[in-house]
């Protein structure tokens, strides 16, 4: 009897106060639900160009960076955004490429952040995107020589530029962007163009 009064007690607090696992014990987990098919590797970025395993250096086409973003700042965040490697889905012969990259996308709200499965953490999401239309939607470069590139999908680099003109420049840095929301409002955006641009 003189035991079962303090069980008791302690089994009601508990389902007063949630048990957490101590963070050393937590395992972060990045979620990957639709990875590149067949990458290419990036070996290193330099000079805003992407060095790929196959040889080449390619830039991201069709934009160029922002007069506000350094060289380097701009490097570092193709280090970012091709850390898992490209997917060339067009190489224009001129040195530049339209490619497919899937960076991670940190998770940053602190509420969901603080979510735990048993010993797991959500810290967020590898997202796939087009790597100009990334570029000009965090902020980092505009709209440039268009030339070579289809009519439709100029007409999408200068949708994604209208769209973010206005927001601030999205923080890319370390090993991730910072911020999944901007990941996911990209995906939406271009997933609208698609659906207004009816034009071939």
């Amino acid at each position: 009897m003189r035991l079962l009064l303090p069980c008791a007690a302690l089994a009601a607090l508990l389902t007063v106060i949630p048990f957490r696992w101590p963070s050393w014990m937590v395992r972060d987990v990045w979620r990957r639900p639709n990875p590149l098919h067949a990458p290419i590797a990036r070996i290193y970025v330099a000079d805003g160009a992407v060095h790929l395993a196959d040889g080449r250096a390619l830039c991201p086409a069709g934009v160029r960076r922002h007069d506000n973003i350094s060289p380097e700042e701009f490097d570092d965040a193709l280090r970012v955004l091709t850390a898992q490697g490209v997917v060339v889905e067009r190489d224009l012969g001129d040195g530049t490429a339209l490619m497919i990259v899937e960076p991670k996308f940190a998770e940053t709200c602190g509420t969901c952040a603080s979510r735990r499965s048993g010993l797991e953490r959500w810290r967020g999401d590898y997202i796939q995107c087009p790597l100009s239309e990334a570029l000009v939607a965090f902020g980092l470069a505009e709209c440039g020589d268009l030339t070579g590139i289809n009519p439709r999908r100029e007409r999408r680099v200068r949708y994604v530029a209208n769209y973010y003109a206005h927001e601030p420049p999205t923080a890319v840095y370390r090993d991730a962007v910072y911020d999944i929301g901007v990941g996911w409002s990209l995906q939406t955006t271009i997933g609208w163009f698609e659906s207004e641009d009816r034009e071939p």
